[in-house]
């Protein structure tokens, strides 16, 4: 018996958005272990402000095989992220969601495509929606820039899929820049 084939293509958001710039991934031993980490510890922050992360931190660690004596230097990143400007938004916004996963429908020349991402940070407020990406990357403290652009294009298809998504307009996405606690509005 043959096995039909879909009739559609699924596709990562974020890896169609930045296969032009293959090579530029977190730097470090652990880089992708090391962002998991802090994308969960700030989730969860989020969702309870009151949290005590210690316990959570040294559980992620250990679940992401990294060492435990990056807990403190792992809470102090959250405890710096938690202080920002940009933070301060998306807590007194209107509506506030963290780790969203998405899925789009897209026609293109090859035939439908599924698309489906995550969204670290989505807030509105002031009747439209900001999009902000978490980078945890370590050489954001020497090419900033260099990673700005980089990235530029997966936050900027991510504001799009969100616009499409909920049926409401984004007014900002952004990038957070862990490592150097810098927020980069990302213009079109």
């Amino acid at each position: 018996s043959k096995v039909l084939e879909p009739g559609y293509r699924i596709v990562q958001a974020r890896q169609a958005a930045l296969e032009s710039g293959a090579g530029l991934a977190a730097e470090g031993e652990h880089g992708t272990e090391w962002g998991r980490a802090i994308h969960h510890l700030l989730q969860a922050k989020m969702q309870n402000p009151s949290a005590d992360l210690r316990n959570m931190a040294r559980w992620i660690l250990s679940e992401e095989e990294l060492a435990r004596e990056l807990e403190t230097q792992a809470l102090e990143l959250v405890d710096s992220v938690t202080g920002s400007e940009i933070w301060r938004r998306a807590a007194s916004s209107e509506k506030c969601l963290v780790e969203v996963p998405f899925q789009v429908l897209n026609e293109t020349e090859g035939g439908p495509e599924i698309m489906r991402g995550v969204i670290d940070l989505a807030f509105r407020e002031s009747g439209a929606w900001v999009i902000v990406d978490y980078k945890t990357d370590e050489s954001a403290k020497t090419s900033l820039e260099r990673l700005v652009s980089h990235y530029a294009p997966q936050v900027e298809l991510y504001a799009e899929a969100w616009s499409k998504a909920v049926g409401e307009q984004v007014k900002e996405k952004g990038l957070y820049f862990t490592a150097v606690n810098q927020y980069k509005i990302i213009q079109e």
